[in-house]
This record gives structure tokens, sequence and C-alpha cells, in this order.
């Protein structure tokens, strides 16, 4: 449903949780409730401390996870600081992915690629922007790739139970979800796959409990708040729990292109957003409209031969 709108981290999932985990005071390394909206902002903003930290991580990493907590200037403050040139271009790369400059991100990761060819983190953003020129076959290609590369790497099961959810195949993408769950039993990407699969499946309630596991292991996730806040719309009595949802998607993910386009009243694709009008709508649909711009532009530059150039 929204694979194709997804922000694929390129930090191991055990070094988000690392960073979670380091988190929360009294709290220690419990997990929250899904629902918990306020321990997670908390958590947003322990998590922010503790970044800016310079002795927790090396730079190219805590910026890399800056960029995914909502702090985009701080992180390219940082980016500045760092000498190596292929981590300084991938930390761009990440960077530039996040707001949609897709063309940024193909200059970046050429850099990271020239030097680094089988950089595991560079060669799942060339996937994810293999899937934005919706060139679904070569995506395919550089996840069985790192596949090849690390058998047990769930970040490239995921990708590839997305890109088969995406070509309308849920079981297959369950399948994918267990491979990357025996790698990795808390990664959160992968239970939000399934939760993704279950409801094409029409299985609500084994959704809402994958979801719920997905948001335990990262509460900052914006396509899961995303996803959480879309399933308690429905209900008239939680439509503030549900904008709250949303909200907290934006504020870790300003450019959130599945809340943006919700908000702006668009039918959940870049292709049809049918965007309504109004003041309300207005700020939201700019940004989708400059999301699909660059996306478009992006495009024009592939079908030239002038992006995602062969390796």
């Amino acid at each position: 449903m929204l694979n194709h709108l997804r922000v694929l981290p390129v930090v191991p999932a055990l070094l988000v949780l690392a960073l979670l985990g380091g988190c929360g005071g009294d709290r220690g390394a419990a997990p929250l409730d899904a629902g918990d909206l306020e321990g997670a902002r908390t958590l947003l903003e322990e998590a922010r401390e503790r970044l800016r930290d310079p002795s927790w991580q090396p730079a190219p990493i805590r910026a890399i996870l800056m960029v995914e907590v909502g702090l985009p200037d701080e992180a390219a403050a940082l980016e500045s600081s760092i000498e190596d040139v292929a981590n300084r271009a991938l930390v761009r790369a990440v960077r530039m992915f996040r707001s949609h400059r897709y063309l940024e991100v193909d200059e970046a990761l050429r850099v990271v690629l020239a030097e680094r060819p089988d950089d595991e983190a560079a060669l799942l953003l060339r996937a994810e922007l293999e899937l934005v020129a919706n060139r679904e076959a070569e995506a395919r290609r550089t996840g069985e790739r790192l596949i090849e590369l690390d058998r047990r790497n769930p970040d490239a099961a995921v990708l590839l139970g997305r890109i088969h959810l995406g070509a309308g195949d849920p079981d297959l993408a369950r399948d994918w979800v267990r491979e990357a769950l025996r790698s990795n039993a808390g990664h959160a990407e992968a239970h939000l796959l399934e939760a993704e699969a279950l409801l094409v499946l029409g299985r609500g309630d084994e959704a809402a409990a994958a979801l719920g596991r997905a948001l335990r292991f990262d509460p900052l996730h914006p396509d899961g708040r995303f996803l959480k806040g879309l399933l308690l719309e429905s209900d008239p009595h939680r439509a503030a729990e549900s904008a709250a949802h949303f909200d907290l998607a934006l504020e870790v993910h300003p450019f959130h292109l599945p809340t943006h386009l919700h908000r702006a009243g668009g039918s959940g694709t870049l292709e049809d957003p049918a965007v309504t009008e109004g003041a309300d709508a207005l700020p939201h649909g700019e940004i989708v409209e400059l999301i699909a711009m660059r996306r478009d532009a992006f495009q024009a530059a592939v079908a030239r031969g002038e992006a995602l150039k062969p390796r």
C-alpha cells in the first residue's frame, strides 16, 4: 500500500535500537506501547540530545541518525566536518533522499560506490532510487546483490519483500519478512512490512498487532506513526489521537510524503494526488507538488541516461 513512498533506513536496525535503548531515563530499555505518544515524544527529545554527544558514535553515524530523527540542519553541519570523502557523500545521500532530492542522491552515491562498490548502505539507497525511477527489476537485482554480500542482511530482505508487495504478492512479501526476522527479531521495518501485507490480505487485527510490534521496536518510525494514525482515523472518537500520530510522523520526518499527501486530501499516490483546495490543505499540497516535481526531474534524467548510470 505504501511501499513506493517509503524511506528505508540506511543504518543497521540494531544501531537504531542502541540509540533508543540508551534513552528513556528511568524507563531504561523497556519498550513503549504503540499508543504512548507522550513517551515517544520524550524519547525523540532524548535521542536528539544523545546524538549531539560527539562521544556516542562516529560523526557519519550520528549525522545519518540525526536525519532520521528530524535534525537535517544539524546533520548538514556535522556532514561538513567529515573528512572521509565516501562517508561524507553517504551522509549527503541520506540527507538528500529524506527531502526527495533524487538527483543529488544519485550524484552522492556515485562518489560512494566508485570508492566502495559493495557498500551496503549505498546499495540500499541505490535500490530506492531504482524504485523511484520505476525500475523494479533493477531494484530487485540490487537487493539480490545485497543478499549475496550478506545472506543475513535483514534490510535487504525487507527491500525484496517490499518489491514483491508492490507487485501484488503479499504472501511472498511475508516470506521475506520471516527471513528478515530470522536475522533480527527486532527489525521494525520487517514488522511494518508484515502489517502492510496483512492489510492487503484483509487480516486487520493481525496487521494491527504487527504494527504494534513495529512501533515498540522503533517508536519514532514515521511510516509506522502514519499507518497508526490511518487505522485510528476511521473511529470518529479517536480523531485527535489519529492526528497526533500524523503530527509525530511529520516532526520526525518533515518531508514525509504519505502524511502530506493524506492531509492534502490526496488519493495515496503521486500519480493521482487529487489535492484538496483550501487554506488548510495548501501547505501540504505544495509539498506534495514539490516532491512530484523532484521525482519527475529525476525520472526525466534517468530517461536521458544522465542519472542511475550503470555501475
